[in-house]
């Protein structure tokens, strides 16, 4: 898509000179657009956390810039663009959602079929919006009507169907073949051909397939947690299992919703099982979610001045350099 950006569609140029202008067009902008992720964050977290006015916005984004991952990971889409994309389509199912407005359904759904169709890094954006939209009616049933959620969900898929059906009128671009190859084709791999055996020729036996969505789950949650830092994963997890306590007291708030719908995406994410390893960069749409729930965890030392929240950074900072230090360039 960039090439074609770039250098048009037949490309005019010879194959060098594609490259080069590519390369120009990569090398500049990605990092500027990552950045962008800064203030955006932190605008999401000014709007619709309920600490807005306290220390956790401002967190926030130090955590983001404190990612291994986000700073040592250069020109990727997975780092430049993908969070960028997740955030915004985050914010926009939450308001479309806080609206309860048939036509904001309608255009999110045209919205996050446009996202998948980028990548499917943004399918977990259906989830979210799922367990958004059964949460936020969930946690206030006197006010809000069935019918009218059901009628959000029904908007949300006539948008997506929309946008499908004119993507293979115009395009020859149908979401569910290409999805159903990937995924076959990833799982093959990941499972499979990267420990030296032979793919099967039908679907696994379900004992099979737990065996290895559980260990899929165990090896991508160290990988990510090794890239984007132990101390924000840790963090992460602890402010989620207080989200959880909160959920089945019936005690969470608005924002509390929000971030409960990110850790059950995640949860979610993980069952799925479609790949095993490499989730240091096709998870890095997740890192706004992971700092966003760590700093709830950092702003509480941060109340207290108390002095972990500077060895948190500087666990953060060390975690960087011996990054840097041994990651393998080669690759």
């Amino acid at each position: 898509g960039i090439e074609e950006l770039t250098n048009g569609y037949p490309p005019l140029y010879a194959d060098n000179v594609r490259l080069e202008r590519v390369s120009q067009i990569v090398t500049y902008s990605f990092p500027v657009i990552a950045m962008l992720m800064v203030f955006l964050i932190y605008a999401f977290a000014k709007r619709f956390l309920q600490d807005g006015a306290g220390p956790i916005p401002t967190i926030v984004p130090f955590l983001y810039i404190f990612s291994p991952n986000i700073v040592l990971f250069s020109l990727f889409p997975d780092q430049a663009i993908y969070p960028l994309v997740f955030l915004i389509g985050v914010w926009f199912i939450v308001t479309a959602i806080q609206h309860q407005s048939f036509t904001w359904a309608l255009l999110l759904g045209i919205f996050l079929y446009g996202a998948v169709f980028f990548s499917f890094t943004m399918l977990p954006l259906y989830l979210f919006a799922g367990i958004y939209l059964t949460l936020h009616y969930c946690s206030n049933r006197n006010a809000r009507q069935l019918k009218k959620q059901i009628m959000i969900a029904i908007g949300i898929g006539v948008g997506t169907l929309l946008l499908y059906f004119i993507f293979l009128a115009f395009l020859n671009y149908d979401f569910f073949s290409r999805f159903t190859r990937t995924v076959t084709i990833n799982r093959n791999f990941d499972f499979y051909l990267r420990v030296g055996r032979q793919p099967p020729g039908g679907p696994e036996p379900l004992s099979i397939r737990l065996q290895q969505i559980a260990a899929a789950a165990w090896i991508n949650n160290l990988d990510f947690a090794a890239a984007i830092g132990f101390p924000i994963y840790i963090l992460f997890v602890i402010h989620g299992i207080r989200l959880l306590i909160r959920l089945f007291r019936g005690e969470t708030t608005s924002s509390d919703t929000i971030l409960v719908s990110f850790f059950f995406s995640f949860i979610a994410l993980n069952l799925a099982g479609t790949a095993q390893g490499e989730t240091a960069r096709l998870w890095m749409f997740w890192i706004p979610a992971m700092v966003i729930f760590a700093s709830y965890e950092a702003g509480r030392y941060a109340r207290k001045n108390s002095p972990a929240l500077l060895w948190f950074f500087i666990m953060q900072f060390i975690t960087i350099l011996l990054t840097y230090h041994f990651q393998d360039l080669r690759m």
